[in-house]
Order: C-alpha cells, then structure tokens, then sequence
C-alpha cells in the first residue's frame, strides 16, 4: 500500500511540475511582450537594430523601427 501511495506522489510531482514549466513559459512570453527590448544606444541612426528596440542615452531615447532604422528623441524636463 505504501509503495502505491509513493508512485501517486511521484505521478502527481511530474503533473504539478509538468504545469509550473507550462506556467513560466506562459509567463517569460507575457515579459517579453509587455517589457521592451533594451539594448546599448546605437552609434547612429543606421546602426545594428531590430524593431521594438529601445534605449537610452543621458540626453536621448531611441526606438528602432524598422531593420537598422533608429529614431531618437530628446530627453528634457517638464
């Protein structure tokens, strides 16, 4: 009886991690669509990109919105 009591323990561990892996894959998608993608400040307006990058300089933040394509705004107090 003890025996059958460990091998349901065991199944019902494998289920209960089988969903928390399901879970957190649900939940690094949900990330990584409602957070934006960060990356060091291009060097220019052509530099290395892909769209929905974004970063942020000292005096700029910068979206890339197409391949390679980066636009730039400045940052100034309101």
């Amino acid at each position: 009886m003890a025996d059958s009591d460990s091998q349901q323990g065991l199944q019902n561990l494998n289920v209960t991690q089988q969903s928390a892996v399901r879970y957190l894959g649900l939940l690094i998608q949900a990330i990584q669509q409602t957070f934006p993608n960060f990356v060091p400040p291009p060097a220019t307006a052509t530099s290395p990109g892909t769209p929905n990058q974004v970063a942020f300089d000292a005096t700029h933040f910068y979206v890339c919105i197409a391949t390679n394509q980066w636009v730039r705004t400045t940052l100034a107090t309101f």
